[in-house]
């Protein structure tokens, strides 16, 4: 157990790994064997929210589910409190994925009232201020601010600076996400996050007031952008230092420099591309390619879109890559770009025929959609 507790690689490096990698069939055998022995409660709750993860990438969410909900009965009925919040927190994200917005919100509801009990305060503030993201994803602008309050409230007694700045970045948000002006938060959450010592913190408040500041001080803003990029570029720990770098990025998109944007995915997908880590570098490509389409620079769309598809090669071949054009395709049609959207569904479907795989009737139904629309 590291002094964070979290659990150190140990039994733990392969499902790391091959979750990193996109390799699901691997996380579901590493992660087994792992259960079947483990008893360090860290380990124990890791590899079943990792095997959780997997059951849910190969088709199998029910069973997904039930795995969460029965250790965190199981971690209850054992007076750990703490260790079941956490698998309730796994299981939120999961529920989130699959759309399922007011399961997701009791789940969290539960982590946050577990690790109430526990008397872990800075877990709950952490679980409630995903509370607050749900509760804005389902339209409920009230609840979310009334959780927001007793956030704010608890994380200021609390005393950790670090606590405080995710609650500053996240209150921040959500006066952005209901039309008030968020600068006077993130300005306390930057004074937070730098008393805290948390590299991650520190990127996200600096990025969040840039982005704030951009119109009424573009000089600051610059200035900010520019040291998350140098924080981001200093950590150790390639994909936090990809994350980082890739958030750093958006900023600049947002800040309209492109130029700066491009230079911070291209040291992102290194990174990534060093880890194997093809699902975030996909993911990471198909952004870059979607704001390169949306400036007009159309060479670097190209590149991005490229590197994408040979990560999704790299995750599951023809069908990883049908997989990530039908990712372009869809973040062409949100922008409204809907010949771009159109061809690259085209693609899919022709590498997924190629294959002798077959097409989503999804996938068939967007594809002619768009097409009676050109």
């Amino acid at each position: 157990m590291s002094a964070a507790g979290t659990p150190e690689a140990g039994p733990l490096a392969a499902v790391r790994g091959a979750m990193a990698a996109g390799r699901p069939a691997d996380v579901l055998q590493e992660s087994e064997a792992i259960l079947a022995t483990a008893t360090d409660p860290a380990v124990v709750v890791e590899a079943t929210a990792a095997r959780a993860s997997a059951l849910t990438q190969v088709g199998r969410p029910g069973d997904a589910f039930a795995l969460l909900r029965s250790a965190r009965d199981q971690q209850k009925a054992a007076g750990r409190p703490t260790v079941a919040a956490t698998l309730s927190v796994a299981e939120s994200g999961l529920r989130t994925a699959s759309g399922d917005l007011p399961a997701a919100i009791s789940a969290l509801i539960e982590a946050a009232n577990d690790y109430g009990a526990a008397g872990d305060m800075a877990d709950q503030i952490r679980a409630e201020l995903q509370l607050v993201t749900g509760y804005l994803m389902a339209s409920q602008p009230d609840n979310a601010r009334q959780v927001m309050s007793g956030c704010l409230g608890a994380a200021q007694r609390l005393g950790d600076p670090g606590v405080l700045a995710e609650v500053r970045h996240q209150e921040g948000s959500l006066l952005l996400a209901t039309g008030a002006d968020p600068v006077a938060s993130f300005e306390d959450g930057l004074r937070a996050a730098d008393r805290s010592g948390s590299p991650v913190v520190q990127i996200q408040l600096r990025i969040d007031l840039g982005r704030a500041l951009a119109r009424q001080d573009a000089g600051r803003a610059v200035t900010l952008l520019s040291q998350a990029e140098r924080i981001a570029a200093g950590l150790g720990d390639p994909l936090a230092g990809a994350n980082g770098l890739a958030a750093v990025g958006q900023g600049w998109w947002a800040l309209g420099r492109a130029n700066d944007g491009i230079r911070c995915a291209d040291r992102a997908l290194g990174l990534l591309d060093g880890a194997g880590a093809w699902p975030l570098m996909a993911g990471l490509a198909v952004s870059a390619a979607d704001m390169s389409n949306a400036a007009g620079r159309r060479a670097d769309a190209q590149r991005y879109a490229g590197a994408a598809v040979a990560a999704g090669g790299r995750i599951g071949g023809p069908g990883g890559q049908a997989s990530v054009m039908v990712m372009l395709g869809e973040a062409a049609a949100q922008r409204g770009d809907r010949q771009t959207a159109h061809n690259a569904f085209g693609d899919a479907v022709r590498r997924l025929q190629a294959a002798a795989l077959p097409v989503p009737p999804q996938l068939s139904a967007a594809l002619s959609e768009l097409g009676q629309r050109a």
